[in-house]
């Protein structure tokens, strides 16, 4: 049982979670994802501070980082001592980007890959580039119409 009352309490998150299911961090880390997903918690989000969350939850407080340590390593949260925990402003992209299918309010904005089409063409023009003499001016800032690539 929890030491302090948290009925009237302030928490920016206060999850429900299963006890039953071990490791807890893992299922705690995994209510948290599902949070950040859902739009429960969003991009900016400052989290409870980790000892009000392990007394709301009635755990350790290193039950509680370690949780936190996992959804950072994915890249969902950011941390800064003194400041706190932070649902991290890409945490929805590095989700997405994470998990196998797309939450449905996502746009993805990132990295495409040209389609089959564009390949030939694209295959010729780096073989054209291969065969210039000159190819420091590559790396280098050049002058327009230097080269037609």
């Amino acid at each position: 049982m929890p030491i302090n009352s948290f009925e009237n309490y302030p928490m920016s998150w206060k999850p429900t979670i299963d006890k039953t299911e071990k490791p807890i961090y893992k299922e705690i880390a995994g209510k948290l994802e599902q949070d950040i997903l859902q739009g429960v918690l969003l991009p900016g989000t400052k989290l409870p501070p980790q000892r009000e969350l392990a007394d709301y939850l009635d755990l350790n407080v290193s039950t509680i980082s370690k949780a936190f340590k996992v959804c950072e390593l994915k890249g969902l949260l950011s941390a800064s001592v003194g400041s706190g925990t932070f649902v991290a402003y890409d945490a929805l992209s590095n989700a997405y980007l994470l998990e196998d299918t797309k939450p449905k309010h996502l746009i993805e904005m990132g990295a495409t890959l040209p389609d089959q089409v564009s390949y030939e063409p694209l295959l010729l023009q780096l073989k054209s580039m291969l065969q210039e003499e000159d190819y420091e001016k590559w790396f280098g800032y050049g002058r327009t119409g230097e080269s037609l690539w």
